[in-house]
């Protein structure tokens, strides 16, 4: 006993020495919240294409696996237009939206989408990249026609969609180099899911489609689908294309391509045909809720395998090498500050990528006369 209370006289005498010399004490700090969280938002709003296209699948995929891991309900919109859906983000009456390379880089740079859009630049941000999709020009085999001069000799009917200005500006380029112009009937429709059911139900005699989609798979099933002819790589109406669809590369497009509808009974040749890839990236605001973007690209890396058996879009272009590629595929618009944030706190944001966001940031600031 006598051996305790002079231990612990010592104790005492020890910690009154350190405070009269001046020395820190150890100081036992109740655990606090992490300093700069963000809080978590209720709801996420994503737009999308409209039911039936592979975009809505793919936006319900990542969707599932955000609301997996993040514990957020996340609302999957379908939004038609392209025009819609930019729109949308810009007045922040939704958080994030299926947009394209093309239009981002128009909304960015304020020029080169007239007559579609006259915005004058815009602070756009890229979310994430996004997946990518070969699209070719199709027709029903009832209309007896492979080539664009067998078309055009039958006066049968092209889909024109204002509102969607990618695939607009494609059909325009098609028909000019082509030489189209007054020898085919045009057809305003309210989106490119419309121009697919405008196929089927003889409302039009050719659409643009990709290989993902199962509305495609059942419009093969129901009437049939013949693959219309594409330029080879080195042909000179690319180049024509081009003027009125800027940013277009060439990929070859086979027997291999991943699709769920038969490539080989539409007549794809062996060697397959060279089309123009879409990739088709995630978009936000400049001023959508950091929060919100933070979360969601957290939920997408995150929830990949809540997904990834849903559809091999999702399988295969969704993992985390694939939304944050090196820059040299990215989208040139800046990623927003959530996105930055998610992949710099999951540890896969790259010196390159702050050179190119660096880069971005500055291009805009020179743009906008900031």
């Amino acid at each position: 006993m006598r051996r305790k209370m002079l231990l612990s006289l010592l104790v005492v005498l020890l910690a009154a020495s350190l405070v009269a010399t001046g020395c820190p004490r150890p100081v036992v700090v109740d655990e606090e919240p992490e300093v700069g969280v963000l809080e978590k938002p209720q709801i996420i709003s994503v737009g999308s294409l409209g039911v039936g296209s592979r975009g809505y699948v793919v936006a319900s995929g990542l969707a599932l696996g955000v609301e997996k891991t993040q514990g957020i309900r996340t609302l999957v919109e379908p939004i038609p237009s392209m025009a819609s859906r930019m729109a949308a983000i810009r007045a922040l009456e939704i958080d994030i939206a299926l947009a394209s390379p093309i239009i981002m880089i128009w909304a960015a740079r304020g020029e080169g989408a007239e007559p579609y859009i006259t915005w004058g630049p815009q602070p756009v941000r890229q979310v994430m990249h996004g997946y990518m999709i070969h699209m070719s020009w199709m027709t029903r085999p009832d209309t007896g026609v492979t080539t664009w001069e067998e078309f055009a000799a039958k006066g049968l009917r092209v889909p024109r969609i204002p509102g969607d200005f990618v695939i607009d500006s494609l059909m325009v380029g098609f028909i000019a180099a082509y030489d189209l112009e007054g020898r085919v009937r045009e057809v305003p429709f309210p989106s490119l899911p419309a121009t697919w059911v405008g196929l089927q139900e003889g409302t039009v005699d050719v659409a643009v489609m990709g290989p993902g989609t199962g509305l495609v798979a059942e419009i093969q099933a129901l009437v049939g689908l013949q693959f219309m002819e594409q330029p080879d790589k080195g042909d000179p109406k690319w180049e024509i294309i081009r003027k009125y669809h800027p940013f277009a590369a060439l990929v070859p497009y086979t027997w291999d391509t991943p699709a769920v509808w038969d490539l080989k009974a539409a007549g794809m040749p062996e060697e397959g045909i060279w089309t123009i890839p879409f990739v088709n990236p995630k978009a936000a605001w400049e001023d959508a809720d950091e929060a919100k973007v933070y979360y969601f690209v957290r939920g997408v890396i995150e929830g990949y395998d809540h997904f990834k058996d849903i559809h091999f879009t999702l399988r295969d272009e969704y993992t985390v090498e694939k939304i944050l590629p090196h820059p040299d595929v990215l989208t040139p618009v800046p990623f927003h500050s959530g996105a930055v944030r998610a992949f710099k706190d999951l540890g896969v944001w790259r010196p390159e990528h702050e050179a190119f966001q660096v880069r971005m940031l500055e291009e805009e600031r020179i743009r906008l006369g900031r």
